[in-house]
């Protein structure tokens, strides 16, 4: 049996399509007029009950194609969008990661470049050092040469047996070589600790006073001999220092003072800051130009000594003084005036007696039943300390140790002494170890001094803790005689 013919029926009242048309299912209008009916899972024509095959209008096909296509397009743009956007999104990212590396880029390239001016101005300054100190060395072997070959000559004359006058002129030429070469070796040394004063200084707070009376009275015969006038307004300032560095800051500005002063006066005072203070020296002497002012600190200068006469110093004093402060960071301040005088100021910082540790203030009396012990193990030092002792009209007792020393006090503790006290002494004793054992015994009765070569902050340390002079050596005389005649004299009697 044949299958029954298709019926064609046109939607919506539209004429058939045109053969070759595309077939499509039947759309809901069709169903809804009654054109078709649905049996069962077939459609069938109206009143034929034929099945049918649905044909849509011509332009059905062109216009789901456009709005496929529509649709695709649509899709194809919201892919594209959603691709431009995240391509911006990368692109932004990108550009951040750029701007990122660029800055750091930069960064390590400033870095990079402040190492190498770093490196560039630590090795410049490594050269300059080394050409100064090839230059101060220098300089110290000529002024060293000096004196040590004049003492050379001398000594040769002196061995032929010259008549009486000639040799104590001979003896008066080698005692002023030996001058020079102990004052040059104390300004070579003075220059030597002043390099590494920042390693080896025991800053404590002390009375400023204190210290400006050590220097006063080792420096008030010099000054004295020139024909000037040292004076010292007092202070009750107490500071945060090393005692030794500030001495040894005081003693050089003042000995320059004094060198360059030819009449007049020399001030010694305080000025107090804001949190610090300021110790000044002030002269009435020949000044600075202000072209010789930035090289005053500089090794080896002195104005109006082109000759490098000894007797007129060396040139290391203020440069001394400039690198303590240096070292320290203190600050040091020139004003001078051509014809009218200079003024040096060093500012310290202050600290209170609340912060010092209690030291026991040394008995000075001032009397002339002066007896002096001194304790050396060294026998020709010994020999000589003690032939200028008597020279100087003093009562002397010599010995070698501690026990020795004991043994003398003991028996003869009513008097009044000074004791010297070498530090290195015979069998591992020193004389700060000496200095407790008088002390322990006979308490604050004799006034001690500490003789000693060693620069070692830990003995200056150990010294003002027990309120001892040091004396260094090579020991200068008149410095050893103001000690004891400011300490034990009367004047005159000396």
């Amino acid at each position: 049996m044949t299958p029954p013919p298709h019926a064609t029926v046109a939607t919506s009242g539209l004429p058939a399509p045109a053969p070759g048309a595309r077939r499509r299912p039947v759309g809901a209008a069709a169903l809804a007029n009654g054109q078709v009916r649905r049996a069962g899972g077939c459609l069938f024509a109206a009143g034929l009950m034929l099945p049918v095959a649905v044909w849509l209008p011509w332009w059905a096909g062109a216009m789901e194609g456009a709005i496929v296509g529509s649709l695709v397009l649509a899709a194809v743009a919201v892919a594209l969008l959603v691709l431009g956007l995240r391509a911006m999104r990368s692109s932004r990212g990108l550009e951040a990661l750029q701007q990122e590396v660029r800055q750091e880029m930069t960064h390590l390239i400033e870095q990079e470049r402040v190492r190498m001016a770093k490196a560039t101005q630590e090795a410049v300054l490594v050269e300059l050092a080394s050409t100064e100190k090839t230059r101060f060395w220098s300089a110290a072997s000529h002024d060293l040469k000096q004196p040590v070959h004049a003492l050379g000559l001398y000594t040769a004359l002196l061995r032929k047996d010259p008549p009486e006058s000639e040799r104590r002129e001979l003896i008066d030429h080698i005692t002023s070589c030996v001058g020079s070469l102990t004052g040059l070796f104390d300004a070579i040394l003075g220059v030597t600790h002043a390099e590494t004063a920042h390693l080896q200084a025991k800053p404590a707070a002390f009375p400023l006073q204190r210290v400006i009376d050590q220097v006063m009275i080792q420096l008030r015969p010099s000054a004295e001999a020139r024909g000037l006038t040292l004076r010292m307004v007092p202070t009750t300032l107490w500071v945060n220092a090393d005692p030794a560095v500030i001495e040894r800051i005081l003693g050089n500005l003042l000995s320059n003072a004094i060198r360059y002063t030819d009449q007049g006066r020399i001030l010694v005072g305080v000025r107090r800051r804001p949190g610090a203070c300021s110790l000044i020296v002030a002269d009435t002497g020949v000044g600075l130009a202000s072209h010789d002012q930035s090289r005053i600190f500089d090794d080896f200068f002195q104005v109006n000594n082109p000759e490098r006469q000894r007797d007129k110093g060396y040139g290391l004093g203020l440069s001394t003084v400039h690198r303590l402060c240096a070292a320290l960071d203190y600050d040091i301040e020139v004003k001078s005036t051509p014809g009218k005088g200079s003024l040096f100021a060093v500012t310290l910082p202050l600290d209170s007696p609340a912060h010092a540790e209690e030291v026991q203030e040394p008995v000075h009396t001032l009397e002339s039943d002066l007896n002096v012990l001194f304790v050396e193990d060294d026998p020709l030092v010994r020999d000589a300390m003690n032939r200028m002792l008597k020279d100087w009209g003093v009562r002397v007792s010599m010995c070698t140790n501690g026990d020795e020393a004991m043994a003398i006090l003991s028996q003869e503790f009513d008097k009044r002494w000074h004791v010297l006290l070498d530090y290195s002494l015979e069998d591992n004793e020193n004389g700060l170890q000496v200095a407790d054992r008088i002390r322990t015994i006979l308490g604050d009765g004799p006034v001690i001094s500490l003789v000693t070569g060693e620069d070692d902050p830990a003995v200056d340390a150990g010294a003002a803790e027990r309120g001892i002079t040091v004396l260094r050596k090579p020991l200068k005389p008149i410095r050893l005689r103001a000690l004891l005649h400011s300490q034990h004299l009367g004047e005159g009697v000396i």
